[in-house]
């Protein structure tokens, strides 16, 4: 179970770096609760329509300290990462500890919450 979590968070990571937003879309729950690094929280469809549009351009990330956590259907994934994204042509480097909630629904896991909070630097 675990193993399956963190494979669909690897393919999250992978469609969003590729821009692969058809990939991206199949893998995020529709109650989905993202909650950035500035507080600002987006639902499913304003976080797709802020990729999508190329407001937000995720370009990299690293992650380290990955640990998941499963009761019944649903996994937590948290860590550490370094993101590089480009919003509104700026680019910036955001080092955050991060929480990633997975659900298993219809014998699919489906990205259902993120939450991250920087590190100070």
């Amino acid at each position: 179970m675990n193993d399956d979590a963190l494979a669909r968070e690897e393919q999250r990571w992978a469609a969003l770096i590729s821009n692969d937003f058809e990939a991206l879309d199949s893998l995020v729950h529709a109650s989905l609760t993202y909650t950035h690094s500035n507080a600002a929280v987006d639902t499913k469809e304003s976080w797709i329509r802020s990729v999508t549009s190329g407001f937000v351009d995720y370009r990299s990330v690293e992650r380290e300290d990955v640990a998941i956590i499963s009761s019944g259907s649903t996994a937590v994934i948290t860590g550490k990462a370094t993101f590089i994204v480009g919003v509104q042509d700026n680019e910036i480097t955001i080092v955050a500890r991060f929480t990633a909630v997975w659900v298993n629904e219809d014998d699919r896991w489906q990205f259902y919450a993120w939450q991250n909070t920087p590190i100070p630097g």
